[in-house]
């Protein structure tokens, strides 16, 4: 390999993200599932975006920003969005997130977090398209985290 062949083997390829392949390759918990209108949403919010705002997403939620090298079906751990809750000052995390998984009630203050080590997008139940697009945006833009160069 020569540099940056070996790069694209670790780093993946610069190509412009391919949003029906890694919606193909994610996973979801419950209550998401790829019919879920939050989901929908989501990935009509991702097609809809610049291809440099996909890789600050794809970079937010993996911790880079280069699709994986032949598709997302080769990304490990596999891409997943997790349902998030609205926690208060006495409310129990346990308790909380229970609730709100069973009951399938939407929430809209909170952003949108992620766990990279797992490819994880945890993606609270946002009511509208728009509010959805304008956290995650959001979201995007203003992470700040430990960055390689």
């Amino acid at each position: 390999f020569d540099p940056n062949e070996f790069i694209t083997v670790l780093s993946g390829t610069d190509e412009e993200i391919d949003v029906e392949d890694w919606r193909k390759f994610t996973l979801y918990d419950m209550p998401y599932y790829d019919k879920n209108r939050v989901i929908k949403n989501f990935w009509a919010v991702v097609k809809s975006m610049s291809n440099d705002e996909k890789k600050q997403l794809l970079q937010f939620t993996t911790s880079n920003r280069r699709p994986p090298l032949a598709g997302f079906k080769n990304l490990q751990p596999q891409f997943k969005i997790q349902p998030i809750s609205v926690l208060t000052e006495t409310s129990n995390p346990i308790t909380s997130t229970l609730q709100s998984v069973f009951s399938k009630k939407p929430t809209k203050d909170p952003l949108p977090s992620s766990a990279t080590c797992f490819n994880t997008l945890k993606l609270p139940m946002y009511t509208t398209k728009k509010i959805l697009r304008d956290k995650l945006l959001k979201t995007i833009k203003e992470a700040k985290g430990f960055h390689l160069t």
